[in-house]
């Protein structure tokens, strides 16, 4: 079993390992499938089994050697020359970023040397190398002084602590350094007092105190769940408890409490692939942690979005391996790197952007950052909750986060966890704007204890499409919401006076003046030709034309002159409640903003009566700007829709934009709209 093949014994693994003098300058066709390169006898191609997992079998792969930048911790990134798999056929082969892991060449002379400190290592199988985790702490608190510094002290806000020394539950003492605690509880409902601890709070407990630390936060033992206003107190100031913390502990492994930390009271699984070919050693390094984090059970959990966003320093314990991750830095155990530490870089963590407060957040202005905001509510909103009441809760912290003055527009507020933020217009002058334009791709379920204008009163992942809506009062639209006196208030307070409606009943109603279009639907069938096309359309003016996609279905229906209609495609909220309207039509609520100094609407709010007045959101269609000049090559390009003879029914390949249509087209559509007021509930 220590033999190699005719193929791995023509490559010279020891020039190999001296990373300059030789590669693979002639790719090996790697034609055996995962299981076949396991099984076999060759010890060389087991450990290419490692790294060309069974995503791959039936793909065009190559065994090829590149210099790759495992030590990522910063700009000073340590590349080393590895064996790897690219995919697709010489030359146009790929590799795919670290996605499955490489094999680390190195002399085998240099394996647990001391005087290597960099680059790939050996995990050990049992035992994480906490004496490592506490230089990377300290590494980062001398040098990530603007990526990492503590905010104001955690304990101003009257929390309890774990002690891990006597194991009871304290309130914190003045100014005490902690840990934090992020995990699945999942059904680990037998342990509900302080007598005992499940597996992943008493290996964290452990870790504590070898890091030289005696205090653990974890959420469960430390907010009475019997005490709600402390515990609303505690939710509302989840952030700053995270993000005072030394380190946050994520126990990324498993479903439940009951699982403990690999590499403490667990053997690491799979474990590192290591074989020796002479004087060589192949070191399995393992896959990028983005791709590791992304398949587990705490990537899926609405709480733990927050948990890892807003912490300084993290320290994931996965099922292969450790990895730490800082505002500044990322260090993987199978590739460590303390020199480069030293210096502060988004480079190694920029794939995991979604977990760290980036440039964008805390350096660009409001509406960059509200762009990034925007993001993360669709991360988020991809993930479950075991209570749907937790919907805002469990994206608080994030809201509050942005709650910050940061430059000249100022903070980003939020009403029932729609962004609201001052974004300048093209007349140069910082005006309020409100993001409803958010759309579910998939249908989704609804939460009945939060507004349907809100993408929080929905479970399902949404999508924020168009632009945002100016909030001003003008001739096209006034929104308003309405204080317990009756006194009607208007949403541009909530960002002047920083008003919050969040918790309050009345504040989830929106009282809008607005037009209003009766919208109806048909259904359109596409020949099999059409559904692999596209619609061209002319600008006669210049000759200028583009193409855009097509599809059937059922699909809103605009008509834009005598002669031609649109069809565009109406993104539902919940399928089921919604199929009857399509057939019966609906008002729509015609949502505008401002795009080249005028008002322009870019969106139509589905609405569903539910009283007297009362109307709630069942779903969204998309205004289409690209048969009009000056947005043809900005707006809406990959929009499915099409345009049709208004006499035969027959679907355009071909629409020649003029006069009005290219100037006016989407107002066009709205010919019939007509301004009402109503309450959106």
């Amino acid at each position: 079993m220590d033999t190699l093949c005719e193929s791995c014994r023509t490559i010279d693994w020891t020039a190999l390992s001296r990373r300059h003098e030789y590669t693979l300058n002639k790719p090996r066709t790697l034609t055996a499938s995962h299981d076949e390169l396991r099984a076999s006898t060759c010890k060389a191609c087991r450990a290419i089994a490692t790294i060309k997992p069974n995503s791959l079998d039936g793909q065009d792969c190559v065994l090829t050697s590149a210099f790759l930048p495992l030590s990522a911790a910063s700009t000073r990134v340590r590349h080393e020359l590895c064996v790897t798999v690219a995919v697709g056929s010489p030359p146009s082969t790929k590799i795919k970023n670290m996605e499955h892991g490489c094999l680390a060449v190195l002399p085998t002379a240099d394996i647990g040397s001391e005087s290597v400190t960099s680059g790939a290592q050996r995990v050990h199988p049992h035992v994480t190398s906490l004496d490592y985790v506490k230089k990377l702490v300290s590494v980062c608190e001398q040098h990530h002084i603007e990526t990492c510094r503590p905010p104001e002290r955690s304990s101003q806000l009257g929390i309890f602590l774990i002690d891990c020394a006597t194991r009871a539950v304290i309130p914190a003492p003045e100014d005490c350094e902690y840990l934090a605690l992020s995990y699945v509880w999942g059904n680990s409902a037998t342990y509900a007092t302080c007598d005992t601890f499940p597996p992943a709070v008493s290996d964290a407990m452990k870790v504590t105190t070898d890091l030289g630390y005696r205090y653990l936060w974890v959420d469960r033992y430390c907010i009475d769940q019997d005490d709600e206003e402390f515990k609303h107190k505690m939710i509302a100031g989840m952030g700053q408890i995270y993000a005072g913390a030394i380190l946050t502990i994520v126990a990324a492994s498993g479903n439940s409490a009951d699982h403990g930390l690999c590499g403490i009271s667990r053997p690491r699984n799979p474990q590192q692939h290591e074989v020796q070919i002479g004087d060589t050693t192949l070191i399995q390094i393992f896959p990028h942690g983005s791709v590791t984090l992304a398949s587990t059970s705490w990537a899926t959990r609405g709480w733990t979005y927050q948990e890892g966003y807003l912490s300084r320093r993290r320290l994931f314990f996965t099922d292969q391996q450790t990895l730490f991750v800082c505002n500044g830095a990322y260090v993987a155990e199978c590739a460590r790197s303390l020199e480069s530490m030293a210096v502060t870089s988004a480079y190694g963590n920029r794939r995991l952007r979604h977990l760290i407060p980036t440039d964008f957040s805390e350096r660009f202005p409001t509406h960059d950052r509200a762009a990034v905001l925007l993001s993360q509510i669709e991360e988020y909103s991809k993930r479950t909750l075991s209570y749907s009441t937790d919907s805002l809760r469990a994206f608080l912290g994030i809201l509050i986060h942005y709650n910050k003055p940061k430059g000249e527009l100022g903070p980003i507020k939020h009403l029932w966890g729609v962004p609201i933020y001052r974004r300048m217009t093209p007349w140069n002058m910082p005006e309020p704007h409100l993001a409803l334009g958010w759309r579910h791709e998939a249908p989704a379920v609804r939460r009945a204890a939060f507004p349907s204008w809100s993408w929080t009163g929905w479970e399902g992942a949404v999508h924020f499409s168009g632009a945002p809506i100016l909030l001003v009062s003008n001739d096209k639209s006034k929104i308003s919401v309405r204080e317990r006196d009756g006194a009607e208030v208007h949403l541009s307070r909530v960002i002047y006076q920083g008003l919050a409606y969040h918790e309050e009943e009345d504040g989830r109603l929106l009282y809008i003046a607005a037009d209003i279009v009766p919208l109806s639907f048909r259904q359109i069938v596409l020949s099999e030709d059409q559904q692999t096309s596209s619609t061209t359309i002319l600008f006669p003016d210049d000759g200028f034309r583009i193409t855009r996609p097509r599809t059937g279905g059922r699909l809103a229906i605009f008509d834009l002159d005598d002669t031609t209609a649109l069809g565009l495609v109406p993104y539902l909220d919940d399928q089921d409640d919604s199929v009857e309207s399509l057939e019966e039509g609906m008002p729509g609520l015609v949502l505008y903003t401002n795009m080249q100094r005028q008002m322009r609407p870019v969106c139509i709010l589905m609405l569903k009566e539910v009283g007297a007045g009362r109307f709630e959101r069942i779903g969204i269609i998309v205004l289409h700007h690209g048969h009009e000049r000056i947005f043809s090559d900005r707006m809406s390009q990959n929009l499915p829709m099409v345009y049709m003879d208004k006499t035969t029914g027959a679907v355009l390949d071909h629409v020649e934009a003029a006069g009005e249509l290219a100037v006016e087209g989407s107002k066009l559509c709205l010919a019939k709209a007509r301004r009402q007021f109503i309450c959106l509930a």
